[in-house]
């Protein structure tokens, strides 16, 4: 359920980042993810096959040279209206793409941590406006919001799994308690009639009635911790396929 959710807001984000592409007049906008020590496009202008990024392709982070980067390092705007002009950026890797211009910002988690990257290129100068700039920041903080909102519904999907495998297991265990006092019983019972039977062969005095009596109750007993202990198995299997559904 998590991960489906997760597929429709990328799906959401893609339409997103499709209308600030023609509002910026822009030919890509991305949002980037970090995972671990790598940066993946997580989500993009899918309308138009004009933008070169493919959704999934996975770059190093560290020493990467990407405009993205830098932004995820000074966790602050990065607007370069041409990186050709700019010793500091005329040789990084998004020109290999013809990707001129970037304007982007950093995406952070709830907790506080980088999410990744909210960004726009152009393959020609481009000098952001304010009103774009304005834009990119509002996109910025309405994902931001979702992914605030998807975890907390994520975290509270997970409470009431929890809380609905906890009265589950609080019925097999009774249901296991029970059997096994049963059992617990009729042990005790067998032990109780051995006992009867070695008493009196010790004093001679078992007759055959006594006997018959004795191994009766024995049967008995022994049924019952038998089915006892059957039905006890049978809530073990259940507890092991729930621990198989949980994993």
């Amino acid at each position: 359920m998590y991960y489906q959710k997760s597929q429709e807001l990328i799906d959401s984000w893609n339409k997103t980042l499709a209308i600030v592409a023609k509002l910026a007049s822009v030919p890509v906008a991305l949002v980037m993810k970090i995972e671990k020590n790598n940066i993946t496009v997580l989500s993009k202008n899918i309308d138009t096959d004009a933008n070169p990024y493919t959704i999934g392709h996975t770059e190093c982070l560290d020493g990467s040279g990407l405009y993205c980067e830098e932004v995820i390092k000074s966790q602050k705007m990065l607007n370069i209206p041409n990186a050709l002009c700019d010793e500091n950026w005329n040789d990084n890797p998004d020109l290999k793409l013809n990707m001129v211009a970037y304007l982007g910002l950093p995406i952070v988690n709830n907790d506080g941590s980088l999410f990744g990257t909210l960004c726009i290129l152009d393959n020609k100068e481009h000098v952001f406006t304010e009103t774009t700039v304005g834009l990119l920041e509002a996109i910025k903080q309405s994902f931001e919001v979702q992914l605030k909102q998807l975890h907390q519904q994520h975290i509270a999907e997970e409470k009431q799994k929890l809380e609905a495998l906890s009265i589950l297991i609080r019925g097999l265990s009774h249901e296991i308690n029970t059997p096994l006092g049963i059992g617990i019983t009729a042990t005790s019972i067998i032990e109780s009639t051995i006992e009867n039977i070695e008493q009196k062969l010790a004093a001679k005095s078992l007759n055959q009635n006594t006997l018959s009596s004795c191994l009766g109750t024995i049967k008995d007993s022994v049924s019952l911790l038998s089915n006892s202990l059957n039905h006890t198995a049978d809530q073990v299997g259940k507890l092991q396929d729930l621990s198989l559904i949980h994993i």
